[in-house]
């Protein structure tokens, strides 16, 4: 499939194509803040990542009080990383 796209001497996408990329993803948010509210409830696997807190983070907002997060905690993750996905999800009031 072609696309469209208008770019600038730079290389930079147009205007257009930059719009079109913020309502796909305003699209998919608003999907997902759905689907945490058809669920009612979620656990979440979370690592301290950007992926797990960012979901983490939205679903705490969306269905307060109904999500619980959990970390595998295990001899083969580092403490430092634990540690780190604590903080992380302390600072999120996750």
């Amino acid at each position: 499939m072609v696309r469209n796209r208008i770019i600038n001497a730079r290389g930079e996408r147009g205007v257009a194509e930059r719009d079109r990329e913020d309502r796909r993803r305003n699209n998919a948010f608003k999907a997902l803040k759905r689907n945490l509210k058809g669920a009612g409830s979620a656990v979440i696997s979370y690592s301290g990542g950007l992926d797990s807190s960012f979901l983490a983070a939205v679903a705490g907002k969306t269905i307060p009080g109904a999500v619980r997060c959990v970390i595998l905690d295990s001899p083969l993750v580092p403490r430092r990383t634990i540690q780190e996905a604590k903080a992380r999800a302390a600072l999120l009031r996750i």
